[in-house]
């Protein structure tokens, strides 16, 4: 009769459900552990692997104000004799790699956010990779917030090597970035940079 047939299609789905219920919690206690145990190994392998780098790391906190070092390539160039950089130990040749846990990858990157830092904080952190001593070109930026014209007569500068001497000052005490950085037009002055012609 119908009512039988209904009653056996009800009996089959309950049946069917039941199984693929059960069927999917079983899988799910077998696997579960499995993804999270995957999970955390990964996740272990990608601070083991940041660890080397951390590990390296002397991070500097600075008070607003000029800190005192000169910077290229993210590479420190001079320190100021009686400046916040040498009283906290900041030596030629340490690599910037972070500043207020932001991760830097070239001078202009660093020259803002330092700019930013002396703008809106008090107090602020530079991040150095001191194991590295390789030192680069003279430098043109000034850590505590912009480019420095090294070619003052300034007794403790240590690189004399021709410069423009056009940079200026903005509200905040920053010296204003030379034209290359941001300049996009192909001027002489520019190409030469980029055909390592000049020295500057």
């Amino acid at each position: 009769s119908t009512d039988s047939v209904y009653v056996a299609v009800e009996a089959w789905i309950d049946d069917f459900l039941g199984r693929t219920v059960v069927e999917i919690l079983v899988s799910f206690c077998l696997f579960a552990p499995f993804v999270c145990c995957l999970a955390g190994t990964n996740r272990t392998h990608a601070l083991r692997n940041r660890q080397p780098r951390m590990r390296s790391l002397r991070v500097v906190h600075f008070f607003h104000g000029d800190v005192g070092f000169t910077f290229r390539n993210q590479r420190v160039q001079k320190v100021k004799r009686r400046s916040q950089a040498e009283k906290e130990g900041v030596k030629k040749g340490w690599k910037i790699v972070m500043i207020n846990s932001n991760y830097v990858h070239s001078d202009e990157e660093a020259f803002l956010l330092l700019q930013e830092s002396h703008r809106s904080m008090t107090k602020f952190s530079v991040g150095f990779q001191p194991h590295s001593m390789a030192v680069a070109s003279p430098a043109v930026v000034r850590g505590g917030g912009g480019y420095d014209d090294l070619h003052r007569n300034d007794s403790n500068c240590e690189h004399k090597e021709p410069y423009d001497h056009s940079s200026r000052e903005d509200q905040h005490g920053f010296a204003m970035p030379p034209p290359e950085f941001n300049s996009h037009e192909d001027s002489p002055r520019t190409q030469s940079r980029k055909t390592g012609s000049m020295s500057v």
